[in-house]
């Protein structure tokens, strides 16, 4: 086994971001992933200073059209000259321990990708309860294993060989706010609603309800406080926001509202 002393670089792997106009977080992502072999910055156009800073920071960056998540993201990895990848977002960071778990993952042979939990920070604080904690989320892979499934959102690696799981992976600096939460739904909601055709009375009025009642009662969301609830309800009206963003689309006067909502797909 080729073991290798902490802060030496892991040569055989490389960490792919995709940024836009994230200067706030950029450097601090590129440098806390300074023990890969090389870290690349796909820049999707930013108004500000995201690509500069990248560089300066030590990653190799590219521009590239922002024109759909997976798209963007397999991008980033067409673009990693290692045999493994971590698919990294600017406002991430590995928790202690990640880089000596990811040391020793990467020399099995018998494995092509790894799970990594995920802790969700809202409202200054990490969410431990209501499926938010493990979070887990497929982001270590061999670069010829996995590609991201084409999605506008929620986009995931398709994984072609054997996963396993780490016990260590990241922490997810994601909202630090109500408003920015509210942003990044407004944001996704209208990604999502210009993909579908019509929209149902499911999504509309029920899933909101059971998705709420899932994870704030049965999953324990309410052991996260006040934070556990605002969070729960704001991630529940998603579904609500995305299906009136679909009827919008369409025209909303009465007579077409009662066809669009009860229309069978």
């Amino acid at each position: 086994m080729n073991r290798r002393g902490k802060g030496a670089a892991v040569e055989g792997i490389s960490c792919v971001i995709i940024a836009q106009n994230e200067e706030k977080n950029i450097a601090g992502c590129v440098k806390a992933f300074k023990w890969a072999g090389e870290t690349v910055v796909i820049d999707g156009g930013s108004r500000d200073r995201t690509a500069a800073l990248a560089r300066k920071a030590g990653a190799r960056v590219f521009y590239r059209k922002f024109d759909g998540y997976s798209r963007q993201k397999n991008f980033a990895v067409s673009k990693a000259s290692k045999g493994w990848v971590i698919s990294v977002d600017a406002d991430e960071r590995p928790e202690p321990g990640f880089e000596k778990a990811v040391r020793r993952a990467v020399e099995n042979r018998e494995v092509d990708g790894y799970w990594l939990p995920r802790k969700n920070f809202f409202y200054g604080r990490f969410l431990r309860f209501g499926g938010q904690y493990p979070d887990y989320q497929l982001r270590l892979f061999r670069k010829n294993k996995g590609r991201f499934a084409a999605a506008d959102v929620h986009e995931g690696v398709v994984l072609k060989g054997r996963a396993g799981y780490l016990k260590r992976g990241f922490e997810h600096y994601t909202k630090e706010d109500i408003a920015s939460h509210v942003d990044a739904l407004n944001r996704y909601t209208g990604l999502e609603a210009q993909k579908r055709g019509s929209a149902l009375f499911y999504y509309l009025l029920l899933k909101p309800f059971f998705n709420f009642i899932k994870n704030y009662i049965f999953k324990m969301g309410f052991l996260d406080g006040v934070c556990g609830l605002i969070y729960h309800y704001i991630a529940a009206s998603y579904f609500f926001i995305r299906e009136v963003k679909v009827m919008e689309r369409g025209g909303m006067n009465s007579a077409s509202l009662k066809k669009k909502i009860f229309k069978r797909r």
